[in-house]
């Protein structure tokens, strides 16, 4: 659509005030005020608000751009944007003579002109002014500074090898620790912070806020610390906390970037959400505060995700059974039997247990079953697991994106405040659950760090059982031929449970060996015979049983579902190790995955022991992660633990390796 453009003048308290006004041919009923952020005047950093004008003109919304008084070329005495109200006013009475059409304005800032915007709503109640734009508002205070710079830079320093050297050589500077140690401080007084040092104006936006019946449409840049500043400060006082999750709200967070949009990229993506923003002009957005949109592509705008918690997964609905349905078929460990079991045997009253799901339109797209520990000053939280875990992993639908986890990160941070760290274990660092999940608490302004778990050997069952045995070690061969005769010859027989029939002897034979066996007694006594259950019911069930006239003398437990078989526990009684009858049950239930299940894999799971090298083909890895919050102070305390740690730790090998190729050997005379 074509437009005009126009020089105006008006007068604000006896000042003449010079405005520019961007006309389209058929105006719309809505006008757009522009306010600008100082110290600047009405073009805008980069032409900014010229190009913006010219484009909301184009799609027919009739703009004006101003010098308030003491700015531009507009008289008066220099003011800040707290006492531009009245400005603001009056170009609104400009706007509604020029364009007669216009019947609602909405006011449009950057920095502290979208804190003006909330003042003057606070101070005038103005009913023409229908809607809000606001880019990075300006929420500054020493706390709130002190809080972001020591997130966002110092949390940067403490990562990098280069801060440790100078400080452990005495060449940091007593400035540079004296004001990290203030900005500690200042972030550390916790809630209360905000109450002491909150200025009239902070308390002024966010009842305006709270109070607003319009739409507001919320840009945030994620390379900004005025963005980052206001997150710190709504995320620490409950009325901006309230103001975030209205339903009038549509945030949007923009990855990449900066505070004015100095691209040309940036910019247009800022005029093309106002102008989206404008043209729907949403009347109810769900769970806004989980709202995130990604600057790539520009559809992402219209996503809605939420977030649901359950204490256990009996409390799942349909819906959230099918995705760990779907996770069941990658691994046993990932569905909801186990947890159940999990759950029910291991942490049966524990407050902690937490399972939250992550929606996406309606639709359960991700699932973190986590546990949360409560300490002195602080909260942890880590992965539902424990030593009975091989394998964990967030549930995450196909094509869900780092940024579509973030309000599941959320979710978790804001529940267990305050929150010192988050741990995950074990997992697969090659999954796409793992990258995203270090992305995601990247993404959510936590500091991540991958850690080893342990080894694990595996089969690529690709060949029959013949074949198999042929290509092992000869002293397996050897041990299986001779030790299946001499163990039948005295008496000896191996047994397969594989459902209900025998199952209460297996389970009572398996019991037994284990209690004979050097393993330590079973700390949750409940969990193994539940499990075995579970899994017999399930048809997943493989238990072997060696027999010596009757007495079990040895048990393995091995899970077989979805064509893989993961061998999950073993025992025997010492005192009939001569047998081997470890290795003719695992000869007995190899044969059988092999030739019966025709399973694609077989999994040692936990750990690099010798003896699974030489019956499996393949070895991998599973790691941790550990996420530190820097928002708190447990928080920061174990980041720089974590930091320092590591970036010493190639002093130390070093000077391991040294002293080790120093050693002289002492010879006798």
């Amino acid at each position: 659509m074509k437009y005009t453009e126009e020089a105006t003048c008006f007068l604000c308290a006896g000042d003449t005030l010079l405005g520019i006004l961007t006309q389209p041919e058929i105006p719309t009923e809505t006008g757009i005020i522009v306010i600008v952020g100082g110290p600047q005047y009405r073009v805008g950093s980069h032409r900014q608000f010229v190009l913006l004008s010219r484009t909301l003109a184009a799609a027919g919304y009739a703009v004006l751009r101003f010098d308030y008084r003491g700015m531009g070329d507009s008289e008066g005495k220099q003011r800040d944007f707290q006492a531009i109200s009245p400005d603001i006013a009056a170009a609104i009475e400009v706007i509604y003579k020029h364009v007669p059409s216009v019947k609602k304005v909405v006011l449009w800032g950057l920095c502290d002109g979208a804190s003006a915007a909330l003042l003057y709503c606070f101070e005038t109640h103005d009913p023409r002014v229908s809607d809000l734009c606001l880019l990075n508002p300006w929420v500054r205070s020493e706390a709130s500074l002190a809080r972001t710079q020591l997130k966002h830079y110092y949390t940067q320093r403490l990562m990098q090898q280069e801060f440790w050297l100078k400080l452990l050589n005495g060449k940091m500077a007593l400035g540079a620790l004296s004001s990290l140690a203030q900005n500690i401080r200042l972030s550390a007084s916790g809630s209360s912070w905000l109450t002491i040092e909150k200025q009239p104006f902070q308390q002024s936006m966010a009842t305006a806020w709270n109070s607003f019946s319009g739409q507001i449409l919320l840009l945030l840049s994620s390379e900004d610390y005025v963005a980052k500043e206001f997150l710190e400060y709504a995320g620490a006082d409950s009325a901006w906390k309230s103001s975030l999750g209205r339903s009038n709200l549509f945030r949007c967070d923009l990855d990449g970037i900066d505070h004015t949009f100095s691209s040309a990229a940036s910019r247009k993506l800022a005029e093309n959400l106002t102008l989206d923003w404008l043209a729907r002009q949403p009347t109810r957005l769900l769970d806004q505060q989980v709202l995130i949109t990604d600057c790539r592509p520009s559809e992402e705008s219209d996503k809605i995700l939420s977030v649901s918690v359950f204490r256990h997964p009996d409390e799942f609905p349909l819906d959230v059974r099918q995705l760990f349905e779907k996770g069941e078929q990658e691994n046993v460990e990932f569905g909801v039997s186990w947890y159940r079991n999990f759950v029910n045997s291991v942490y049966p009253d524990h407050d902690g247990v937490r399972i939250y799901v992550l929606r996406k339109r309606g639709h359960p797209v991700a699932a973190l079953p986590v546990l949360a520990k409560k300490s002195a000053m602080s909260q942890h939280v880590e992965s539902l697991s424990n030593y009975y875990t091989a394998i964990y992993a967030p549930l995450i639908e196909k094509g869900l994106k780092v940024r579509d986890m973030i309000p599941l990160i959320r979710a978790v941070t804001d529940a267990h405040a305050p929150l010192a760290s988050l741990r995950f274990s074990p997992m697969n660092p090659k999954s796409t659950s793992y990258r995203t999940l270090i992305g995601a608490l990247r993404a959510s302004g936590l500091v991540p760090f991958r850690f080893f778990c342990f080894g694990n050997w595996y089969l690529h069952a690709n060949e029959n059982w013949s074949n198999y045995l042929k290509n092992r070690e000869g002293t397996i061969r050897s041990t299986i031929k001779r030790m299946t005769k001499k163990f039948a010859a005295e008496g000896g027989t191996l047994e397969l449970v594989l459902g209900d029939f025998n199952l209460d002897r297996g389970l009572a034979a398996y019991e037994r060996v284990y209690a004979s066996s050097w393993k330590v007694a079973e700390p949750y006594p409940t969990f193994i015979p539940s499990l075995v259950r579970t899994c017999a019911e399930r048809n997943w069930l493989r238990l072997g049983v060696a027999w010596l006239n009757g007495e079990p003398i040895a048990a393995q437990l091995w899970i077989v579902a979805n064509g893989k078989a993961n061998i999950y526990k073993l025992a025997y009684d010492e005192k009939f190790k001569a047998y081997a009858p470890g290795t003719l049950l695992t000869a007995m239930l190899m044969e059988h995955a092999l030739e019966k299940d025709q399973v694609v894999e077989v999994d040692y799971l936990i750990g690099d022991d010798p003896y699974k090298k030489s019956w499996m083909s393949h070895r991998r890895e599973r790691w941790g992660i550990i996420a530190y919050n820097p928002k708190t102070i447990s928080g920061i305390f174990g980041l720089s633990k974590e930091v320092l740690g590591r970036a010493l730790m190639p002093i130390v090998t070093r000077i391991r390796l040294l002293t080790a190729e120093i050693k002289i050997p002492m010879h006798r005379s």
